[in-house]
């Protein structure tokens, strides 16, 4: 398999983005798993007018997937997005996930990821 694609958008409910195999010419089966356990599967058969332009095909490579129950938005820096069956992981586009990953860490737990310094301010 050469695959190419990325994740769009990921959030507590679902995720977004496309999947294109050079190879096989057919739409791939796309999972989001967390901790071995698959969250959502989705056909990456959605048409794409920019991957179509960019000769991914005809474009059909784009999905849409939503979760089978929404998850914590603490887990999302840790879901992998994955052809069914691969090892590989879809790379994220603009840190896709962990800004809410952040937000939800950072209200949870108001003082982390801030330190003081021996002089007492904040870094």
């Amino acid at each position: 398999m050469t695959i190419r694609g990325s994740v769009d958008r990921l959030s507590a409910s679902g995720c977004t983005g496309w999947a294109f195999d050079s190879l096989e010419g057919r739409p791939l089966v796309v999972q989001a798993l967390f901790d071995g356990r698959i969250l959502g599967e989705a056909t990456a058969d959605l048409h794409r007018h920019d991957l179509a332009e960019a000769g991914f095909g005809e474009g059909l490579c784009g999905f849409d997937m939503a979760f089978y129950e929404p998850i914590d938005p603490a887990m999302l820096a840790f879901i992998a997005v994955k052809p069914r069956g691969g090892d590989v992981e879809l790379p994220r586009t603009a840190m896709t996930g962990f800004g809410e990953f952040f937000r939800t860490v950072h209200a949870r737990h108001p003082a982390a990821g801030r330190h003081r310094s021996i002089f007492g301010g904040l870094w």
